[in-house]
C-alpha cells in the first residue's frame, strides 16, 4: 500500500476537528447506552411492582359494583388529594367521545377544504 502525505493546513485542521467531533459523538453514544440500561432497570423494577400490586388490586375489583358498559381502566395515586384511585370507565361514553372528535376532525378537513377551493378561485 502506498500513501501520499498532504501538506495542507486546512485538510489537517478539517481531519482534526472531524476527529475531535468523532470522540464526542463516540463519548455521547456510550452516555446514551448507559442511560438506556439505566432505564432498562427502571422498567423492570416497575413491572415487578405492577405484578405484586395486580393481586392485590383485584381483590377491590367486583364486577357486580360496575354498570353493563363499565370496564376497570387503571390505578394511580391522584396528585391532589394523594388517594389511591381505581379509574373505572364506560365504553358508551368513550365511544360517544370518539365519534364526536372524529365528525369533529371531518368538519375541520372539509372546511379547510372548501376554504383552499375558495381561495383557489379568487
Amino acid at each position: 500500500m502506498r500513501f501520499k502525505v498532504l501538506d495542507d493546513p486546512k485538510v489537517a485542521d478539517y481531519i482534526e476537528k472531524k476527529e475531535e467531533l468523532a470522540t464526542k459523538v463516540q463519548k455521547i453514544s456510550k452516555e446514551i447506552e448507559s442511560l438506556e440500561e439505566d432505564r432498562n432497570k427502571l422498567v423492570l423494577k416497575i413491572q415487578r411492582y405492577n405484578d405484586k400490586a395486580t393481586p392485590l388490586i383485584e381483590k377491590y375489583q367486583d364486577e357486580k359494583e360496575l354498570g353493563e358498559y363499565e370496564k376497570y381502566s387503571r390505578v394511580y395515586k391522584d396528585q391532589e388529594s394523594g388517594e389511591i384511585r381505581l379509574e373505572i370507565y364506560d365504553e358508551v361514553e368513550e365511544f360517544k367521545i370518539f365519534i364526536k372528535n372524529r365528525e369533529e376532525e371531518a368538519k375541520k378537513k372539509k372546511d379547510a377544504e372548501q376554504s383552499s377551493k375558495t381561495k383557489g378561485n379568487n
